[in-house]
């Protein structure tokens, strides 16, 4: 639930922001064990908090992608 709740406040904060990834960029999420990956539709890494986006293959048949594709809710 906790990572749920978290989810929620930052899926807000990027609807609100004026640039996403600045907004991103400033929580600031490197040496937590909290990892955030922004992808769009086709599965492909927008941004990453912990890693280089060109460095990251799609994403788009993890597992965790579709259950967020089927529920709205992936972890």
């Amino acid at each position: 639930e906790e990572v749920k709740e978290k989810t929620t406040i930052i899926s807000k904060g990027i609807e609100e922001a004026e640039d996403k990834y600045t907004y991103l960029k400033a929580l600031d999420l490197k040496g937590t064990s909290n990892r955030l990956t922004l992808i769009d539709s086709s599965g492909d890494v927008l941004f990453d908090s912990h890693v280089a986006e060109s460095n990251l293959e799609n994403h788009l048949f993890r597992l965790v992608v579709q259950e967020a594709m089927k529920t709205g809710y992936g972890v």
